[in-house]
């Protein structure tokens, strides 16, 4: 049975380190680069896509819709000039969804 291939989009600084464990790296600065990777790895049936939040951010619209299927799982994740906070953003939507309350906030109401 192959492995699931899992792919990586944002600027090359942030995704190099990420093809010395395998993961398939399409380097992006603009968002037309970032929309073109992110469709050629739908296409070619990636399992994962790892994509960074400023690239995100960029093709949110792209994006969204893939947020609730099962493949590709698509993660956000923070680049080299560190967290803008819009993964964890996505992943108190989702679970506040699936749950209906924010399990993540620390008010008690």
């Amino acid at each position: 049975m192959p492995l699931a291939e899992i792919g990586a989009i944002g600027n090359r600084e942030a995704i190099l380190c990420l093809q010395a464990v395998g993961v398939s790296i399409l380097p992006s600065k603009t968002a037309r680069e970032a929309r073109s990777a992110f469709r050629t790895m739908v296409k070619s049936g990636f399992a994962i896509i790892l994509i960074t939040e400023s690239m995100a951010e960029l093709i949110k619209d792209e994006i969204e819709d893939y947020y609730a299927s099962t493949l590709p799982a698509v993660v956000v994740i923070p680049d080299n000039t560190g967290s803008k906070g819009t993964g964890l953003r996505h992943i108190e939507e989702a679970v506040i969804k699936a749950v209906g309350a924010n399990i993540f906030s620390e008010s008690e109401e």
